[in-house]
């Protein structure tokens, strides 16, 4: 099962803000992806490295890609988390 969300970032992500989004992401079951909008290229959401290597800035917009049994349930709880960050 999959499952996309789209997320404006609301703050200028710093390595903080990157390391809680990580460990939120830790959380889940699923295998989880991130990319920006515009972007080709996808990272592991569970890896630090991996979304700093995104370049990450204000108002950037993220599709979170979400696979696996749970993906459904974890998408509905990243969307409600992640604006408390």
């Amino acid at each position: 099962m999959e499952k996309s969300i789209k997320i404006r970032l609301g703050v200028e992500p710093s390595i903080n803000t990157i390391s809680k989004m990580v460990a939120l992401f830790n959380k889940l079951d699923s295998t989880v992806y991130i990319q920006k909008d515009y972007f080709r290229r996808r990272v592991n959401a569970k890896s630090i490295l991996g979304i700093m290597s995104l370049s990450l800035h204000f108002m950037d917009v993220l599709i979170i890609s979400f696979y696996g049994d749970y993906a459904k349930n974890d998408a509905k709880y990243i969307e409600r988390e992640i604006k408390l960050l």
